[in-house]
């Protein structure tokens, strides 16, 4: 659905011209058979706001006739305003509210028209229609035509079409908007192609998803705007509009849609009559359409039987959904008009150009492309019907190869309706993924969104799903938006900081200046993230590089490159090596040498022994920072991706899963980090924390951002505060002061710049063609000369273009071989010789040789070699390195490479740039193109309009001839437009910063001073008209204007100061004949005022009982007009003295010295946290294992002394035994006789195995001996004394002792963590403290604080609204919630007091009531009698200088001490506490153990 605005007079013609007879007269022939008839069939009425028409003319879906549409889209009038007026009503009947104006802009022949319309309209009671108007015109105009011309007109049509000139260069009023209705391409496909009761019944469902989509608008999306400035947004009735379907574009193509003409009056629910909301309808267009799609789907699903399928758009870019069947090139077929159309665009526009030495203004834009249809299109054809253009659309596919085909599938797709590849939807199945998916796509791009963002994106992705209903669609969508805003989002901006009385604040008890669709969101996540990464940047980690390490390679690096590191580099490079903490930030403007003091940083780190890890935003970024630092470096998301959990086969958040090794001490170097997404910033640290780590995020918040959810980067850069870690030094353009002088005043976002390069003659300016053929010569004129240069341009479509130009350039001239080309993406072709570039990361593997092959996204290559199948070989163009990659990578994901986007150019460095720039680019953008260049970097701006290729003719009526822009234009509106990302957290102080702003202010108080003068008079006038004769009341009650003119006078007089009930009595004496009592009550008040008046303007209405003191209140105190009120509430009159500078700079210095020695004392007791961590338990652990150990020992010991004996005692028996058998043996061989045993019959050979068995035994116990002996000397060594054996195999049995200790070592631990953790929050919040009131001093000094008494005390207040904003989010980060207003505020006072005061304060000797806690002196015992008497004291030497007393004064008028006072201590709130010194925390002994 697209969204244009329609402007009053004829512009609504463009819908009738086609109704009936095509481009014929709008009366014939009867409109009730439009299939067969010559046109698009008539508008029907549609909306609820009919129903305040009061006419039953104009029903829903009844038929739209011209002189209805005349009457409410020309001139702002009831539809049946000329009926009326026939009958006798007057002008004032038929007004919806106020008419449309009729401007002129003082054209003589406009107003002379204007007024005979006038005079037409008084003297008949009727409107002019269309014949009268021309006739009108050729009447008057004559006269005019020849005055202006000196020659007779050859015509009346002349005349007519010289007019019509000069009305379109006057913007009339806007008369509505025309939300245009089409389906997908392939449904518009299938109702062209289909037989005529499909179409049919496709044309009447597309019918209800429109009115189904904007019944969903009215509720959702409009509104209109009361009060003073349109302050105050409320609903209407709904809207009164008109829809109009066409079947075709302006081309011929076939494309069902419809019109959607919505008027600008809309009914509020009091009855009056105003416009619509336009920017509110125009945040929600998004989401109608999105619903609009969806709705149609699931009809043409369940009543018809099509299926879709998703047609993916790359990464991070939704699908949209086409019915499946109707193939890419049928539907590309039905698009070649327009396509057509757009090469002789462009060369209507060079001729226009040729010929009158400018570029088109709007107008003639629009008449170009409408030349340039025609051309490519059969002006001179016939009318057609309906069924004659779906006659011509099948023959044209029929004509087809693949025709006949084609045409019997579509009349099969809804039969097949089984292989839908979306499923039903199922809410226990897909509801949960569906609210994820959906709050995934919205955060994917933003920090920080809108409910209207959560409802685009849950209509886009229920189109992935079918429904049973419609209901059921609405309701599951419904569900999916409240759960994501009520459960999972966290509201940013559902405070308001001022306190406003009731009368201001709307039923749901918002102020009433609340804007549809103004709250804004965010996640847990995202704030849990940001939190830490803010928090990061004051989190110690005790890893740091000594200053002499750095001095020596500073020198280094002098030596070695010739030059030394410029100071602005070394001061970056030793507060990222010396800081000490987790995170910093480093910021580089583009050209400052960022580089050097990354690889200084390298160095020294990797010098101090440990490990350097580099990452940047992408492949290619990764391989240039891996030459700069000398250091393998990777993709961000090459770490993340893992940690996160998405592998799919490693569970996340573990650090060896990891495919880089961190380990405690590494640094990380993150390089172009404003790049980073915030939820990569938040895993790079969460991985640092948990390896010990430190990050260095390095980059400029000022280049282009981060293409998914981002600003973190910018957000850290800014909470840190520092200028020691920002280059400001330009290095890039060499001996070129100015240039670079130049460059950082881009960065910022100064216009005048323009200047410079204009002087330079480095600006080109003229048509989209000319400046690409100019920008595409300009660079090939560069590398002839053996420059280096860079050819960038806004949009892929001018690239493709520069790309297609180079090309034809380098083919004429022979470096390009044509003879075999290979087809790439986006349709362009490459052949040898090209440059190409590659746009995937990709991995290519060859199976025979068992090689890989990378290839990173934005590798640039010079094409070698192709082959047939349509693979190429190329060489790298950095690397030299020779690459094979196969056809299909070619095909789908290579394109020519001559040119680049500004995204991709970010990071290169040249000789000569040229940058072709338009409407597209903003100051990021613009930064980053006109730095790149070493020499020079010229512009070629497109001064041409933009073209809108689906516009119609009525689009461009009236809204005035806004002519081409001017080259400062086009650069002025890039540099204007800021469109850098913010983190979720500094838009809190945005909105803080808004709801204060002085034009917020006066909104509101106008609004209350409105509402109190109504009050009012509502209150006492009709008393007053109660009083006057009953004939005199009845004729003001019944006059065309009833009382208003008498409130209008009230009014006056109320704001001049003058109470109205005064002067009625000489207003009302002797009007009982007046004919218009009203009106001459009005004249006598005016008089009044003129004879009363003093000069106020701007007062209240007098309190009386009918007050609301409330708001009274609130108003008197806030009244912006009132000087003398401001002077009474300070008690000040003039100017106040400027603040003292020079003691606000002390105060800023002594308090960040301050945040500085309480950041290493936080640094020092962390780390005693972490290191004294169960230190108690650990060390009870390690005795009782200790002692377990040697009882253990004692054990091993005896079992082995045993073992020994018990093997020598086997020893023994063995060779006892040994020797018995041997005897025996011996004995057995001698004579029998001789014999001293006796033996049996074998006894020999049992003796001999006897004997085998004892030696086998004897080896045994001998190896056993040698084990126990090695066992002895093993576990005999450091033994504990033998007498404390038994003590020891005791104690370690006894386990209840054990855990005895164990607990009192764990209370002990915790006791003693419990005060390391007090003592730090002590440290936290002083250091808080100290911060705070260094950004008070630096924000008093930096801002001019105007000398006048109310701006300045709005200016502190505005200051208090927005610290103590920042603290309590600071606090609730730290875990606390408090009130923090009530501090600021005392900090504030402080701080301007001395600086109203001579402050004699001597900052350089040391201050003993800022001493650090360990050389604080014990706190002196105080009675409650002495404790009076101190505070008492310091109320008399605490009391301010009248000026600062004004301001504060003042505060406390705006309601801001509304809450009970907290006497707070400040910067000495610990004096008077007993806290226990850091000293005596480190010579804490543990239990004795």
């Amino acid at each position: 659905m697209t969204l244009r605005v329609v402007n009053s007079g004829t512009g609504y013609e463009y819908l009738l011209r086609s109704v009936a007879t095509n481009d014929g007269p709008t009366d014939a022939p009867s409109l009730s058979k439009y299939y067969d008839a010559k046109g698009t069939p008539p508008g029907r009425w549609l909306g609820s706001g009919l129903a305040g028409l009061n006419t039953e003319n104009v029903v829903q879906g009844g038929e739209v006739t011209e002189s209805q549409m005349a009457a409410l889209y020309g001139e702002g009038l009831h539809p049946d305003a000329d009926m009326k007026m026939s009958e006798g009503q007057k002008i004032k009947d038929v007004q919806l509210g106020r008419p449309f104006a009729h401007f002129t802009n003082d054209v003589p022949v406009l107003v002379a028209l204007r007024d005979a319309e006038r005079r037409h309209r008084q003297t008949t009671g009727t409107l002019m229609s269309k014949q009268e108007r021309a006739e009108l015109v050729q009447d008057i105009g004559r006269e005019f035509f020849i005055e202006e011309h000196g020659v007779e007109p050859q015509s009346g049509r002349e005349i007519v079409n010289w007019v019509n000139g000069l009305k379109d260069n006057v913007r009339q009023s806007v008369s509505g908007f025309d939300l245009t209705f089409s389906p997908a391409k392939s449904v518009s496909v299938a109702w062209a192609l289909s037989d005529e009761e499909t179409a049919r019944r496709i044309e009447a469902l597309h019918h209800q998803a429109v009115q189904e989509a904007m019944e969903w608008a009215e509720d959702n999306a409009l509104f209109t705007r009361v009060g003073k400035q349109g302050r105050e947004q409320v609903k209407t009735k709904g809207f009164v509009a008109s829809e109009f379907k066409h079947y075709d574009t302006r081309a011929g193509d076939p494309d069902l849609h419809s019109h959607v003409l919505v008027s600008n009056k809309v009914q509020t629910e009091d009855g009056r009559w105003l416009s619509i909301d336009g920017y509110t309808l125009m945040k929600y267009h998004q989401s109608i359409s999105h619903r609009y799609d969806s709705i149609l789907n699931t009809l043409l699903s369940n009543q018809m039987g099509y299926t879709f399928t998703a047609c993916d758009h790359g990464a991070n870019k939704e699908p949209t959904w086409e019915i499946d069947g109707i193939s890419e090139s049928l539907m590309e077929s039905f698009s070649k008009r327009r396509r057509d159309a757009q090469p002789v665009y462009k060369r209507l526009v060079e001729e226009f150009v040729a010929a009158r030495g400018a570029t088109p203004n709007s107008v003639e834009v629009g008449r170009l492309w409408q030349q340039a249809i025609l051309e490519t299109r059969d002006a001179k054809r016939e009318p057609e019907s309906l069924s004659e253009l779906r006659a011509g659309w099948k023959a044209e596919v029929a004509a087809r190869d693949t025709g006949a085909e084609e045409l019997a599938a579509i009349n099969q797709l809804a039969a097949n309706s089984d292989g839908d590849e979306r499923p039903l939807f199922d809410a226990e199945a897909h509801l949960s993924g569906l609210i994820d998916d959906v709050l995934a796509t919205v955060t994917r791009r933003r920090s920080y969104f809108r409910t209207s963002h959560v409802a685009t994106a849950a209509g886009g992705k229920l189109q992935g799903y079918r429904f049973d209903s419609l209901s059921e669609r609405d309701l599951i969508h419904a569900t999916v938006v409240e759960a994501i805003v009520r459960d999972k989002a966290i509201a940013l901006n559902d405070f308001d900081v001022l306190e406003l009385p009731e009368a201001l604040k709307n039923t749901a008890g918002k102020a009433r200046d609340t804007r549809a669709d103004s709250e804004l969101y965010t996640t847990q996540d995202i704030l849990d993230t940001e939190d830490k990464a803010l928090g990061a940047l004051n989190e110690p980690m005790a890893a740091f590089a000594p200053s002499a390490a750095i001095d020596k390679a500073l020198d280094e690096h002098e030596n070695q490159a010739g030059f030394r590191l410029n100071a602005g580099q070394e001061s970056m490079a030793r507060y990222l090596l010396t800081c000490g903490t987790l995170a910093a930030t480093g910021v580089g403007p583009a050209g400052t040498g960022k580089t050097a003091s990354m690889r200084l940083v390298a160095n020294v780190w990797a010098n101090e022994g440990r490990n350097v890890i580099g990452l940047a935003p992408s492949a290619q970024a990764a391989e240039v920072l891996s030459e700069d630092l000398g250091f393998d470096a990777f993709t961000i998301d090459k770490l993340t991706y893992t940690w996160r959990g998405n592998h799919p086969t490693k569970p996340g958040h573990s650090l060896k899963d990891l495919p880089v090794s961190i380990n405690a001490g590494d640094m990380i170097i993150v390089d172009e980090a404003g790049m980073a997404s915030t939820p990569n910033i938040g895993s790079l640290l969460e991985i640092a924390e948990e390896a010990g780590a430190v990050v260095r995020f390095i980059g400029d918040h000022k280049q282009l951002g981060a293409v998914e959810n981002g600003g973190l980067f910018g957000a850290m850069v800014n909470a840190a505060g520092r200028t020691d870690n920002q280059l400001s030094e330009v290095v890039r353009f060499g001996g070129d002061s100015k240039q670079s002088a130049t460059s950082l005043r881009l960065r910022e976002g100064d216009s005048s710049t323009f200047d410079f390069y204009a002087e330079r003659g480095w600006v080109n300016g003229g048509a989209r063609s000319d400046m690409l053929d100019n920008a595409a010569a300009d660079y090939l004129a560069d590398t002839s000369s053996g420059k280096t240069s860079l050819l960038i341009a806004a949009t892929n479509r001018d690239v493709a273009e520069l790309n297609e130009t180079i090309r034809a350039h380098y083919i004429a001239v022979g470096v390009v071989d044509t003879t075999v080309e290979a087809p790439l993406s986006r349709g362009e072709k490459a052949g040898v010789g090209d440059t190409i570039l590659a746009r995937k990361n990709q991995t290519f593997y060859d199976d025979e040789t068992a090689t890989s092959t990378r290839i990173n996204n934005g590798t640039l290559l010079t094409v070698t070699g192709i082959a047939e199948g349509g693979s190429i070989t190329a060489r790298n163009n950095t690397t030299g390195e020779e690459l094979c990659l196969p056809a299909d990578y070619v095909r789908d994901n290579v394109q020519l490479g001559y040119a680049a986007t500004v995204h991709r150019a970010q990071g290169s460095t040249v000789d000569c740039t040229r940058a072709v720039i338009d409407h597209h680019v903003d100051r990021a953008g613009l930064y980053v193109a006109l730095t790149r260049g070493k020499i020079a970097n010229h512009i070629y701006a497109v001064t041409e309009h933009q073209l809108d290729e689906l516009a119609e003719e009525g689009h461009y009526h009236y809204q005035g001839i806004d002519h081409a822009p001017s080259t400062r234009d086009v650069f002025n509106k890039a540099i204007s437009r800021d469109n850098s990302p913010k983190a979720a957290r500094e838009v809190i102080a945005d909105v803080v910063d808004e709801q204060t702003s002085p034009d917020r202010m006066m909104g509101l108080w106008l609004m209350g001073k409105d509402e109190a003068t109504n009050d009012f008079i509502d209150a006492y006038l009709p008393d007053w008209i109660d009083t006057l004769p009953g004939d005199l009341a009845r004729k003001i009650e019944t006059s065309n204007d009833g009382v208003e003119p008498i409130r209008h006078g009230w009014a006056k007089l109320i704001d001049a100061g003058i109470d109205p009930r005064t002067v009625m009595d000489a207003a009302t004496r002797d009007i009982d004949n007046a004919h218009d009592p009203a009106r001459l009550i009005r004249y006598r008040l005016d008089e009044q005022l003129r004879l009363r008046d003093t000069g106020k303007r701007h007062q209240l209405p007098p309190v009386s009982g009918q007050t609301d003191i409330e708001l009274d209140t609130w108003l008197r105190t806030h009244n912006p007009y009132d000087r003398a009120e401001t002077t009474r509430l300070t008690g000040q009159e003039g100017n106040l003295n400027r603040l003292n500078q020079s003691v606000l700079a002390e105060h800023a210095r002594f308090a960040r010295s301050k945040v500085e020695s309480l950041t290493w004392q936080e640094a020092s007791i962390t780390t005693r946290l972490y290191e004294d961590k169960n230190a108690a338990v650990n060390e009870v652990q390690a005795n009782f294992q200790q002692v377990r150990l040697d009882a253990a020992r004692i054990h091993a010991y005896e079992q082995a002394m045993a073992d020994h004996s018990a093997a020598l005692r086997e020893e023994e028996a063995a060779r006892a035994d040994i020797e018995h058998q041997r005897l025996l043996a011996e004995d057995y061989t001698r004579p029998v006789a001789e014999r001293a045993y006796d033996h049996d019959a074998d006894g020999y050979g049992t003796y001999q195995q006897r004997i085998d068995h004892a030696h086998t035994r004897l080896e045994q116990a001998q190896q056993r001996r040698s084990l126990a002996q090695q066992a002895i000397e093993e576990t005999g060594a450091n033994l504990p004394e033998a007498g404390l054996w038994d003590e020891i195999c005791y104690r370690a049995d006894d386990t209840e002792e054990w855990d005895k200790r164990l607990n009192a070592a764990a209370q002990h631990d915790n006791d003693h963590t419990q005060r390391l953790q007090q003592h730090l929050d002590t440290i936290r919040r002083e250091k808080m403290d100290f911060a705070d009131r260094a950004d008070i001093a630096t924000r008093l000094r930096a801002e001019e604080i105007p000398h006048d008494v109310a701006d300045h005390a709005g200016y502190i207040a505005d200051e208090v609204n927005l610290l103590a904003a920042q603290r309590t989010y600071e606090l609730r980060r730290l875990g606390i919630d408090e009130p923090a207003q009530e501090t600021i505020r005392d900090m504030v006072a402080e701080t301007i007091a001395a600086a109203y005061e001579p402050d004699n304060t001597d900052y350089d000797k040391p201050d003993t009531s800022y001493n650090e806690a360990e050389e604080e002196p014990p706190a002196p015992e105080t009675t409650a009698e002495a404790d009076n008497t101190d505070n008492s004291q310091d109320e008399d030497a605490g009391e301010l200088h009248e000026g600062a007393q004004a301001s504060l004064d003042f505060i406390a008028s705006l309601g801001l001490d509304d809450a009970p006072h907290i006497t707070t201590t400040h910067s000495n709130n610990h004096d008077n506490e007993e806290q226990t010194p850091t000293d005596e925390l480190e010579e804490e002994q543990g239990l004795e153990l």
